[in-house]
């Protein structure tokens, strides 16, 4: 099997990790999440940000220990620039409305009370759906922007797919291995 260096990006919401999620298990590879270089693990979660210098290093270790692998998230466009070339990239795209409806919901999902009124991480919630907000006009603080997605592609060698249309997983998942060569 050749080397894969596929990232997978675009908005919060978008589906991502569980795309990446399902294509490292279809094809057998790591999957990386750029969100677990980021941030400390905390609780509530994505509280304390990790230096550009300790996030780096952290995600070239594990990225340099395998000759293939998923990265999804933010990652190919942080500043400074990951020292990478991808071989692949996926860009999910959906209308914001739906978007912030599947952020809504799956972080109800996952924290429950703790993000309605008066719970420990209401007002994270609401900063981190204004901040998602911004990500089509690119007006959210930071490189995950339409904006800067477009620059990536501009700038990249990599093969790259745009997924724009909401679609189950396995249909993604379909697309993604069409587009990777695969059968």
């Amino acid at each position: 099997m050749r080397d894969f260096k596929i990232t997978i990006i675009g908005a919060s919401g978008t589906g991502k990790s569980t795309l990446a999620r399902a294509l490292a298990k279809q094809m057998g590879l790591p999957h990386f999440d750029s969100d677990d270089y980021f941030h400390w693990p905390t609780d509530p979660p994505f509280q304390k940000q990790r230096t550009p210098e300790e996030r780096m290093s952290a995600i070239m270790k594990d990225l340099n220990q395998h000759k293939s692998w998923i990265l999804s998230g933010g990652a190919a466009v942080w500043e400074p620039v990951l020292p990478v070339e991808f071989s692949h990239i996926v860009f999910m795209y959906l209308p914001k409305a739906l978007r912030i409806q599947r952020l809504k919901d799956r972080e109800a999902a996952l924290f429950g009370a703790r993000i309605q009124v008066g719970g420990d991480m209401e007002k994270t919630h609401r900063d981190f759906v204004n901040w998602c907000e911004g990500y089509d006009d690119s007006t959210a603080a930071g490189t995950c922007t339409l904006k800067r997605h477009q620059q990536l592609f501009r700038e990249t060698k990599a093969s790259l797919l745009k997924l724009e249309e909401p679609l189950a997983t396995g249909e993604q998942l379909k697309k993604v291995c069409q587009f990777l060569g695969l059968k």
